[in-house]
């Protein structure tokens, strides 16, 4: 008695057939219905040898993964070797296309007219996930931008001085329309010492800003008095000379009594206070 066919659960996999006759053979569990032409007497070989992945020496079989899929041709491969089969049935051929590659296959081929000829295919129901691309690599070059001009300064003499510029030592500054600016350059006069501060504007600096440095002369500081004594060499009503030391006499009280005791050719001792930019004579002494 003839055993029984395995039943084909609903997620059995897609299958296509061709080969040479005119039968439509359905296979379950596919959603391919191709033509088998078989003779009548050879269908059941045929069948099984199709089962088998191939019945004679020039049948062929791979289980693997699509690898080049054109519709008309269709390329397996496996962890082994490759085969290349022609798709020969037309409707085949369109359904065939529409797996594209990657699909895990098996596949059985017979020789015919000199070529391997696609006659069973089926799906494995497995697709290999796409290879992860290699890492990709970015980089990130960050421009600092260039530092901000800072405000120039200078302090000392106004060297130069123009309606448009004027020049500090060794910064020279533009005067602009610009109200800092020509307030700034009001201050200003030729030789006067000063402080400026120049913005930058651009590619140039522009005055912004100036201050007169006082410069404060300290007074001469004079002796209260000054001495000398020695031969009265010149001697008048308005002047004494004793040794290096001149003397005017005034009116003063002080002046005209030292005075009185003075006599020309003789050694005197005087005293001399400081009156204003001269020396007026307060005192004197005849001298040994």
């Amino acid at each position: 008695m003839p055993r029984p066919a395995a039943p084909v659960s609903p997620a059995a996999t897609e299958t296509l057939s061709a080969g040479c006759g005119a039968a439509r053979t359905p296979i379950e569990g596919s959603r391919f219905v191709l033509p088998v032409p078989t003779p009548p007497g050879m269908r059941l070989l045929l069948l099984a040898a199709v089962a088998l992945f191939g019945g004679d020496h020039g049948t062929q079989s791979i289980t693997g993964t699509i690898v080049a899929n054109s519709g008309t041709s269709l390329t397996v491969a496996s962890p082994d070797r490759s085969l290349t089969c022609a798709v020969t049935y037309v409707n085949g051929q369109a359904a065939l296309l529409k797996w594209g590659t990657g699909v895990r296959v098996g596949m059985g081929c017979k020789k015919a007219d000199g070529r391997l000829v696609l006659v069973r295919l089926a799906r494995l129901g497995q697709t290999e996930p796409p290879k992860p691309l290699p890492p990709t690599t970015t980089t990130t070059t960050t421009t600092e931008p260039p530092p901000a001009p800072q405000p120039k300064q200078a302090i000392g003499v106004v060297t130069a001085l123009s309606s448009s510029a004027v020049t500090v030592g060794d910064l020279t500054c533009a005067i602009t329309p610009a109200p800092d600016s020509t307030a700034a350059a009001a201050k200003l006069s030729l030789g006067a010492t000063v402080g400026i501060v120049c913005r930058p504007d651009g590619g140039r600096f522009v005055l912004s800003g100036a201050t007169i440095v006082q410069t404060t002369v300290p007074p001469v500081t004079k002796p209260a008095v000054r001495t000398a004594i020695g031969e009265v060499s010149q001697l008048s009503s308005t002047s004494v000379t004793v040794g290096e030391l001149t003397c005017a006499i005034t009116g003063a009280a002080d002046s005209q009594g030292a005075a009185a005791k003075l006599v020309a050719g003789k050694r005197f001792g005087i005293v001399c206070r400081a009156d204003g930019d001269h020396w007026v004579l307060s005192g004197s002494t005849p001298a040994s």
